[in-house]
């Protein structure tokens, strides 16, 4: 059974390490996730924020308006609204999820080194 969870960590921990490139170190932390560039949480294809970063680089990209909604990626980082979804920016209703990817991956984490370290108690009991 431990086997299993040693799977799952070693398939699903590092897509958490590795999403996350050094540049968003300039974002504020409600902007520090997957679909701030992204289209779906789990980092796949780019929203017209992403494609623009990608083609131009975050500094070129700061005076632009890349979801059309009227305001500046630059204004948009600043008031920590999403500036790759059009219908996030500064003065909406919109919020994004207050629960971070990186809570929930330490979260994850505790759960597994828990029931592993139950696991081989329980083996060292029986034995």
């Amino acid at each position: 059974m431990s086997a299993i969870f040693l799977k799952l960590i070693i398939l699903y921990y590092p897509t958490f390490l590795f999403a996350r490139p050094l540049y968003l170190k300039e974002l504020p932390p409600e902007l520090k996730k997957c679909k701030t560039c992204h289209l779906t949480r789990g980092g796949k294809g780019y929203n017209a924020f992403g494609k623009d970063f990608e083609n131009f680089g975050m500094e070129k990209i700061m005076n632009m308006d890349s979801d059309g909604d009227g305001f500046i990626n630059r204004i948009e980082i600043e008031k920590g609204t999403n500036p790759g979804d059009p219908a996030d920016f500064p003065g909406s209703q919109k919020k994004s999820g207050s629960i971070s990817i990186w809570i929930l991956t330490f979260l994850f984490s505790i759960i597994i080194i828990t029931v592993l370290f139950y696991i081989k108690k329980r083996k060292m009991k029986n034995d």
